[in-house]
């Protein structure tokens, strides 16, 4: 294959996935008011669990090795990010399966799950900037956050974002194709977010759980969603311990694509569309 050839391969898989990015992007900018009711949702959470935290260490200025301020900066970020991971995917499939329309994702030219990530990045792209980096920004001058003053923490933060964002979609993705069996998810889709908001992070450190429920815990993927990247923003995680943590989130992120190809595979064999 000569170079001119792979380049035009390579503009025509990167062509329809920034279309998709740019068009879910538009989407979402357009419901101006769901943004405001998410800002006010999260400014609500973020003093929630500051007076929370405030109440459990009962002035203390330090609990099992964790300073307050490392705890209230983990709680007011965890809330902050919350809208960059996906979650409604279970529901959009299982849609598209009931009507039909999902015939027509899976004969693009696109792998199906590709088609859904460019559209949840899209999505994370429209809350980046209409949500989270205002919300980070006015919690700065209310809230009680601490900054890395290290750079390359900073670097290692953001790349951890990213990967437990794949961390979550990929879950997302692979709990959404047991629509092509089921003819209702809600259930599915509350149990999955119950398990990924409980071990995750997301709200409640891991470092609160009890020895045997910690390490078993920190072998799942969920704990590469959120609390990589927050334990590397407050220090919990150190400098040195960093390459291993990114490795870790890395190597599920891996893991969790390839079982999701697998499952679609099947799947698509499985087929069964109702209506449309």
């Amino acid at each position: 294959m000569s170079a001119f050839d792979q380049t035009a391969g390579l503009q025509g898989r990167i062509r329809p996935a920034l279309s998709l990015m740019r068009a879910s992007l538009q989407e979402k900018l357009v419901y101006r008011f769901d943004l405001l009711i998410s800002i006010l949702r999260g400014f609500i959470l973020v003093f929630v669990f500051r007076y929370l935290w405030l109440a459990l260490y009962a002035g203390q200025a330090e609990f099992d090795g964790v300073s307050l301020q490392q705890t209230l900066t983990y709680a007011t970020l965890g809330v902050i990010l919350t809208p960059l991971f996906s979650n409604s995917l279970v529901w959009d499939i299982s849609s598209r399966i009931r009507t039909g329309n999902i015939l027509f994702d899976i004969n693009r030219p696109l792998y199906f799950g590709n088609i859904f990530l460019y559209q949840a990045v899209g999505d994370s792209l429209a809350a980046l900037a209409t949500s989270v980096a205002p919300m980070f920004v006015l919690a700065l001058f209310f809230g009680d956050m601490t900054l890395p003053s290290s750079p390359l923490v900073w670097l290692a933060f953001a790349v951890s974002v990213l990967l437990g964002f794949l961390i979550a979609f990929w879950l997302d993705f692979i709990v959404s194709l047991a629509g092509f069996w089921l003819t209702e998810t809600w259930g599915l889709f509350f149990a999955k977010s119950s398990i990924v908001d409980a071990l995750s992070g997301k709200y409640l450190p891991l470092w609160i759980f009890p020895p045997f429920w910690m390490g078993l815990v920190m072998v799942l993927p969920f704990r590469g969603i959120t609390y990589s990247a927050l334990a590397i923003f407050i220090g919990q995680v150190s400098p040195g311990q960093i390459p291993a943590e990114l490795a870790f989130q890395l190597a599920w992120v891996l893991v969790l694509a390839l079982v999701g190809r697998w499952g679609y595979n099947a799947a698509v064999r499985k087929l069964s569309v109702q209506g449309g």
